[in-house]
């Protein structure tokens, strides 16, 4: 069961927002030019089933019986695909330029919301597990995925590394974390509701499947 969500995505009272992951594609290769598409279709379409399967709803959103449609059709992730700035980009690489875009908005900006915490990175190691995933495999992908232990992947990265940290929050990082883990891609609206109620990436390290290497909620 997926954590209670007792706001929805910084929402005000007037509108449901518009949200999404920044997602960066680092790998080219021809086979890639026809994956990454389907991947990013899947990775949203799933997004949107858990969103609406197993997330909280406040009050001011169960005035509508199609208010979850609704708010799910919100999502839009931003897609960084670029291949002379990105192909073969390192965690690092991606980090910065993903920092440097979030400090643009300027001082007022929401740097504590879950899409300008973390982005995405899909890399031919993730893109591989995602060879097989469609839209179809939604309905069935969770369990078959558990049963199989054949796990889909993609890389979430924070910009914000224990450097930039006072001394207890770098104190209370996980032994091993780097700033980044793999995360099955079932496990991404979750990561966004943790995020969104103020848990850490680091947090989440420490529940990775240690068999897996893989965060799987």
């Amino acid at each position: 069961m997926l954590p209670y969500v007792p706001r929805l995505l910084g929402a005000s009272r007037k509108k449901l927002p518009d949200w999404g992951y920044h997602i960066y594609r680092t790998t080219y290769t021809t086979e890639s030019d026809t994956l990454f598409p389907q991947a990013i279709e899947y990775i949203e379409a799933a997004i949107k089933q858990d969103f609406e399967n197993y997330g909280g709803w406040p009050s001011i959103y169960l005035q509508g019986p199609d208010v979850k449609r609704k708010a799910s059709a919100k999502y839009q992730s931003v897609i960084h695909d670029d291949r002379e700035q990105f192909n073969n980009a390192s965690i690092p690489e991606i980090r910065a330029h993903f920092e440097a875009l979030v400090k643009s908005d300027g001082p007022e900006a929401n740097t504590s919301s879950p899409g300008k915490s973390v982005c995405i990175m899909i890399d031919e190691e993730s893109l591989q597990t995602l060879k097989h995933k469609t839209v179809d495999c939604i309905k069935t992908d969770m369990q078959d995925d558990r049963e199989t232990e054949a796990y889909s992947y993609v890389k979430v990265i924070q910009w914000r590394m224990v450097s930039a940290y006072d001394e207890s929050d770098a104190e209370d990082e996980a032994e091993g974390f780097e700033g980044w883990m793999k995360c099955w891609t079932r496990a991404l609206w979750n990561v966004w509701i943790l995020l969104w109620n103020d848990d850490s990436l680091s947090g989440m390290y420490e529940d990775i499947d240690e068999s897996e290497g893989i965060y799987l909620v």
